[in-house]
């Protein structure tokens, strides 16, 4: 059995659990210890403590510890702060914590009873944060950003026992020729003609690990978990003997490993809080809500794990806003609010330090469908739509230092839904939406001498285009024109072309006709590889 199937902590929620079950299990620690929290949703008026450790959340009532509850980081879909009226301090700031468990959502509400202590937020938010980036130590990957530059791209904590070059992979009839490597928390193999078809399987998700005979001949076989799909894997190592020693070694470290886990969670604890074991508790039944679906996510790439993280979701939802980015936080400006379909001015701006979201000074207009753009620690905003569903050409530039918005020169031309990309010292905007329908022009202003130019008109009109300017180059991606049906009939379509902007011919040049597998375009400044852009 697998050190997997036996474990529940982190990927269950639990009301009222057995003091056996309050206890930590083999490689669970826990971080912090707050002895002043309220259960506001479940709870409301009972003081209570909180115990965070590296796979969970524990609150039990103070005055009667069999109340209780266990929430696993696993279940946790996103956490954020809001007002909450509670019993014991009235109205004020509360830790929300929203979960799904067995397709059930549920969510609980903490109100920190320390008056102005933000320790409830800081510790609970940055030991989820370390779960949820963590995940190569706990799940079983494939495909996944493992090597780089033939290296296995080590984990903290973990440490590398073995390499063996010249192990094939038997998923396939004719088998692929790989390397494997041995670690104390995982085993890796990687094809050597392609880094990434590879896998990972930590000893966390292994069941077992034997040798079978195939038609290739002695094998070693992994059995996965079933929480992880039940896979069985077998790996061709030659001769028998190392084959025999490789197995050996395995089963030894995953022996080690599950005797004490490491679950990856790195984390700093300034003080030991006392163990979960000093407390008691006694089962009863539970008094849960079930909360709807109406919530507002956002998330952030973890480009080491390659997966998408979850952030404190926004205090609203809102559509058709534009993005900035200063010192490491995210700004959201302006847009259309989901539910009432009002325009918005309000800008809001994420601190990953601080793991939430606060409202800074507001845009001068209630704008959508414009374009936002950070440049040399400044966010410019150009058009958009106001409230009268006509298009500006007002453009405002954000100085998060003082804090205010100040109005630039406009465009010349009215426009909302349009590409914008900083080129060569200027801001270039291209295409979008006009009063007279879809738009090819092009116009760039000057950061220096604060003046409009007009430019090479695109070679097609058309709406929401990417424009990414790359190692001197500028390149306008995809976007919606209107294309002619076989019925004769022209309708908003999706494209997904590549068009690079030569400077010298002051022309625009066809480099990819279809984005292969892709149904539409909408691009990021990344690196491009030249060589393989081919002419339409």
């Amino acid at each position: 059995m697998s050190v997997l199937d036996a474990l529940w902590e982190d990927r269950d929620v639990r009301f009222d659990v057995s003091s056996q079950q309050m206890k930590t299990r083999p490689g669970e620690v826990l971080i912090d210890c707050l002895d002043s929290v309220e259960d506001t949703k479940g709870n409301n008026g009972d003081r209570g403590r909180l115990l965070v450790t590296n796979l969970r959340i524990v609150w039990h009532s103070l005055a009667l510890p069999r109340v209780n509850l266990s929430i696993g980081y696993n279940c946790i879909l996103n956490i954020t702060t809001r007002t909450a009226n509670s019993k014991l301090r009235g109205q004020t700031e509360a830790l929300y914590v929203l979960t799904k468990c067995n397709s059930t959502r549920f969510e609980f509400i903490f109100t920190n009873l320390v008056p102005g202590s933000p320790r409830l937020y800081t510790s609970l938010i940055a030991v989820h944060r370390a779960y949820e980036t963590s995940k190569m130590y706990r799940d079983f990957k494939l495909r996944s950003a493992l090597i780089q530059n033939k290296q296995l791209r080590l984990l903290p904590q973990e440490n590398v026992y073995n390499k063996i070059n010249g192990v094939w992979n038997l998923s396939s009839d004719q088998g692929n020729l790989g390397t494997f490597f041995i670690t104390n928390v995982r085993i890796v193999w990687h094809a050597n003609m392609n880094d990434s078809f590879n896998v990972s399987i930590p000893y966390l998700q292994i069941r077992s690990v034997k040798i079978r005979d195939s038609k290739f001949g002695l094998a070693l076989v992994i059995e996965s978990s079933q929480q992880s799909g039940g896979y069985v894997l077998g790996f061709k190592i030659d001769p028998v003997e190392k084959l025999q020693e490789s197995v050996k070694e395995i089963n030894s470290l995953h022996k080690v490993y599950s005797a004490n886990p490491i679950f990856g969670v790195d984390y700093e604890m300034e003080e030991k809080p006392q163990p979960l074991e000093a407390l008691t508790v006694k089962q009863i039944q539970d008094d849960v809500e079930i909360d709807s679906d109406d919530h507002t996510d956002a998330f952030v790439l973890d480009n080491v794990a390659s997966e998408w993280v979850g952030l404190p979701p926004l205090p609203s939802a809102r559509c058709l806003f534009g993005l900035g980015e200063i010192d490491d936080k995210i700004y959201v400006v302006a847009g259309k609010d989901l539910q009432t379909e009002a325009s918005l001015d309000t800008v809001l701006c994420y601190d990953p330090a601080a793991a939430k979201w606060n409202e800074v000074k507001k845009l001068p207009i209630k704008v959508y469908g414009h374009s936002v753009i950070s440049h040399k620690g400044m966010i410019y905003c150009l058009g958009g739509k106001t409230d009268d569903k006509k298009c500006t050409n007002r453009v405002f530039i954000y100085n998060p230092k003082k804090g205010d918005w100040k109005d630039l020169a406009p465009m010349k031309i009215p426009r909302s839904m349009f590409g914008v990309a900083v080129h060569k010292g200027k801001i270039v905007i291209a295409g979008g939406v006009t009063e007279d329908g879809l738009s090819a022009s092009v116009e760039a202003f000057d950061l220096n001498t604060n003046k409009w130019e007009v430019m090479t008109e695109f070679p097609q009109e058309r709406s929401s285009i990417s424009l990414v300017s790359l190692a001197g180059s500028l390149y306008a991606i995809g976007g919606f024109a209107m294309i002619q049906l076989e019925s004769k009939e022209f309708a908003p379509t999706e494209v997904n072309d590549i068009w690079k902007y030569e400077d010298d011919k002051k022309e625009w040049a066809g480099m990819l006709k279809e984005i292969r597998y892709a149904s539409g375009a909408s691009c990021l400044a990344t690196r491009l590889n030249l060589f393989k852009l081919s002419k339409l």
